[in-house]
């Protein structure tokens, strides 16, 4: 049985791998009804190979009404009750109606519901619009968040009251996730079905170190400027606050971290489940860029007055962009001052390990040179003109191969900058320009 798939975190379960963590049947049951990507049915096997390859075991806490004498026993009633209270969930009821709701994580436009009085018409509604759904969350999910997940939310509903009875989750190929559901036919069904598993609490080991930058991996980006929302400095896992596991629950499965507001402000909070954590992989862009200061002072790079100013200076150049937006000045008066760098200058790169540059170009002499030549003027919106290329670069090839190799990194990156050639090698020279017909624009 692959218990790590269960686990929702790349980091965590890479780091459980690489350690040989070996769990037993409490841990791999919490898991598996906490994976996010798995329908039921998936999940109602793995509860049943637990039973097969994990001995037997009690389990009591103090927040459970009763002992769970057999751990076995549990999960067979956990399944069978959600299997019924799944099928009583879709009876009609002349009372009751249901509400469809399409989660788009991430998606701007999320939370259109819909109702109906019989729940096989609110899943032809679904197959109806499903190809929509799909559509739109294909497209966002390139450009906002790679990690998305689809959702469709059902809830039972009572008329008038519109107390809600039950929530139904499924995925996107409407297959029945999970369940929440108020009603219980006595205290033990509910001591299965809402105590059990969600009574647990462990210290999974974890590779997050103090002052990691990381960030709840379904974030959902919409929600910027929600408390405890985006990505955080970790100050301490609940680990090193909790003692023993009495008294706690899922609940408190959490992670301390410095957060930030959209202004800069920075507060200290928890945020819940740590066990969906993974190390935050995104640009840091406007006040963000705090977080950077924030984790190096925490790891001990940083000296307390340096911290502090570099806040101070970051903080000051994002509320100075954002006073330049509502200035009467132009572009060209900030140029004129100092304020900005003139956007208008032009400079040509020649690559050679021998032959002195002309006056006027910037001589480099191996590839990554180069390379890292291009990056700074894009950074610095400097225009580079032409690239001036000789092929045989003898020594300083072992920095990033002969000139060909630059022509590579062009045409990978769609970096299509105008070239010249004036190396002596025509079998290189013919090799160069042979890649530079096949995928550069032609110049007038």
């Amino acid at each position: 049985m692959d218990v790590l798939k269960f686990v929702n975190s790349d980091a965590i379960r890479k780091h459980l791998k690489e350690i040989n963590y070996q769990f037993n049947a409490i841990e791999v049951v919490w898991l598996i009804k906490h994976s996010f990507d798995f329908a039921f049915e998936e999940r109602k096997r793995a509860y049943y190979d637990v039973i097969d390859n994990y001995p037997d075991m009690s389990y009591e806490k103090d927040s459970l009404p009763e002992k769970i004498n057999s751990v076995h026993q549990a999960i067979i009633e956990y399944v069978a009750l959600t299997e019924k209270y799944y099928k009583e969930f879709m009876k009609n009821d002349e009372t009751c109606f249901f509400e469809v709701t399409v989660n788009y994580p991430n998606y701007p436009k999320e939370n259109i519901k819909t109702t109906f009085k019989e729940y096989d018409d609110a899943i032809k509604y679904i197959v109806v619009n499903k190809k929509e759904y799909y559509l739109v969350n294909t497209f966002y999910q390139d450009i906002v968040n790679p990690i998305l997940f689809n959702e469709i939310k059902i809830e039972k509903k009572q008329y008038g009251s519109e107390k809600c009875i039950g929530t139904v989750y499924l995925n996107s190929e409407l297959e029945f996730k999970r369940l929440l559901y108020s009603k219980s036919e006595n205290e033990h069904a509910n001591n299965i079905m809402h105590n059990f598993i969600d009574s647990m609490w462990f210290k999974f080991p974890v590779p997050f170190k103090k002052g990691d930058i990381l960030v709840y991996k379904y974030w959902d980006k919409t929600h910027i400027g929600y408390t405890c929302q985006g990505p955080f400095v970790l100050d301490k896992m609940c680990h090193e606050l909790c003692g023993d596991e009495e008294g706690y629950d899922s609940s408190d499965m959490t992670a301390y971290g410095y957060f930030i507001w959209e202004d800069g402000t920075v507060y200290h909070e928890v945020m819940n489940d740590y066990m969906n954590l993974e190390y935050y992989a995104d640009s840091f862009e406007n006040e963000k860029r705090t977080l950077i200061t924030i984790s190096n002072y925490l790891k001990g790079k940083l000296s307390l007055d340096l911290f502090l100013n570099a806040y101070n200076l970051i903080i000051a150049d994002e509320n100075y962009k954002k006073s330049k937006k509502r200035t009467w000045y132009t572009k060209a008066a900030f140029i004129d001052s100092g304020v900005e760098k003139d956007p208008n200058i032009h400079i040509k790169i020649w690559l050679d390990d021998k032959r002195p540059a002309p006056n006027g170009y910037i001589h480099c002499r191996s590839v990554n040179e180069v390379i890292n030549n291009i990056y700074q003027c894009e950074r610095d919106k400097v225009y580079i003109d032409l690239l001036d290329l000789d092929h045989d670069l003898g020594e300083y090839a072992k920095d990033g191969g002969d000139g060909i190799k630059l022509i590579d990194w062009l045409a990978e990156t769609k970096r299509f900058y105008k070239i010249n050639l004036h190396t002596m090698n025509p079998v290189g020279k013919e090799n160069m320009q042979r890649e530079i017909d096949r995928y550069w624009p032609k110049y007038e």
